[in-house]
């Protein structure tokens, strides 16, 4: 067939079948983008729906269980005070305070009111204080400890009773140290369900905020990010290793540090933490996180240098046992951490908060 140029007619023709070619392809290009926005809407609300169904609604579940269990052991232990059940006592404390570390993560999403699950755990021991109620001709009871200040109360007054020396002869000789163990389990007992009522009426509401408006309820785990490497940097560490004083590490002014459970309660903690961050959750069966956030705004790089500084922490977490032997012997090693923490909590306030356009409604505090 001989070659020949097409006359006019003909190159309207091929003219306007470009043109159309052109035009399905724009409009196959709007509905791809379309459906890519729709699904990562509706991934954004399967992040927060995992959050409040499998992250806090399991976590009260199963504090409520181990504090029962602790009520349980301590009821058994002023009965019947021996080396048995006080042993018992303690490890039920021990789990009590790790399945609290995993629901204290949530406060900031105001899982309860007030500072009902702040109190839970609140240390430093006031010991002075703690003396006074002792001594004190008021009766000891849950509502007394109800007015106090949370230093003097909860898991940590808890804490002080059973893992003091000579435990078992002061809970013998001491009617009153009995009536205070028992009290506080019991308050802390009241709260738990206090707040397992407030969460059950919000969880809808959370709920149907995430779908609605999934850019405030992301807003809120983001600064619940935040709002926990705070207080791992401040509380947990920085107090202990005295940052801002010109005074020697305190091991007392750890968390839990009498029953060496720190570097335990931190662990926890922070798998929450992870465990938010990557939206995954023990049976969680689709998942959707901040990683995946990061990358569908293109931020590999700043998803790497996260995730790099997460393997840290948990690599320094790990080379760890007794925190408190090691922040009087050796507190270059527990610097080391801070330090890794710090420089996590310092690319989710300021990085990931400005690639995500994240609202900080947490008070900032400085980075060291």
């Amino acid at each position: 067939m001989d070659f020949r140029y097409p006359n006019n007619d003909e190159m309207k023709k091929y003219k306007l079948l470009i043109i159309l070619c052109f035009m399905l392809l724009a409009c196959n290009t709007d509905d791809t983008d379309t459906l890519s926005a729709s699904e990562i809407m509706a991934n954004r609300s399967l992040m927060l729906q995992n959050a409040s169904e499998l992250g806090v609604q399991v976590s009260i579940d199963n504090f409520r269980i181990a504090i029962m269990n602790l009520k349980i052991s301590t009821e058994s232990l002023v009965q019947e005070t021996n080396e048995t059940n006080l042993l018992s006592a303690r490890e039920q404390w021990k789990k009590s305070t790790n399945q609290f570390k995993k629901l204290e993560f949530y406060n900031f999403l105001k899982i309860a009111d007030e500072k009902t699950i702040q109190f839970i755990h609140f240390w430093p021991l006031d010991e002075q204080r703690f003396q006074e109620i002792l001594v004190s001709e008021d009766e000891i009871n849950a509502t007394l400890l109800n007015q106090q200040p949370g230093n003097v109360k909860g898991l940590t007054a808890i804490e002080y009773i059973l893992f003091q020396e000579n435990a078992i002869n002061i809970l013998k000789e001491n009617n009153r140290i009995r009536n205070y163990l028992v009290s506080s389990v019991n308050l802390i007992v009241t709260d738990i369900n206090e707040t397992q009522k407030f969460w059950t009426s919000s969880i809808e509401r959370f709920n149907d905020t995430s779908l609605s408006d999934v850019t405030v309820g992301q807003n809120q785990l983001a600064n619940t990010l935040i709002k926990n490497l705070q207080i791992t940097r401040k509380a947990r560490l920085a107090l202990a290793l005295n940052l801002n004083a010109e005074d020697s590490p305190d091991p007392t002014k750890l968390e839990a540090w009498l029953s060496n459970s720190s570097i335990s309660l931190l662990k926890s903690n922070f798998a929450e933490w992870k465990a938010t961050f990557y939206n995954d959750y023990p049976n969680t069966d689709e998942k959707y996180g901040f990683n995946d956030l990061l990358n569908d705004e293109n931020q590999e790089d700043l998803l790497a240098d996260i995730e790099s500084k997460i393997s840290q922490c948990d690599k320094i977490i790990n080379d760890f046992s007794v925190l408190s032997v090691e922040i009087s012997n050796n507190p270059n090693k527990v610097q080391t951490l801070y330090d890794a923490f710090n420089e996590l909590y310092i690319l989710i306030i300021n990085d990931m908060a400005s690639a995500l356009n994240i609202i900080i409604l947490v008070d900032e505090c400085d980075c060291d």
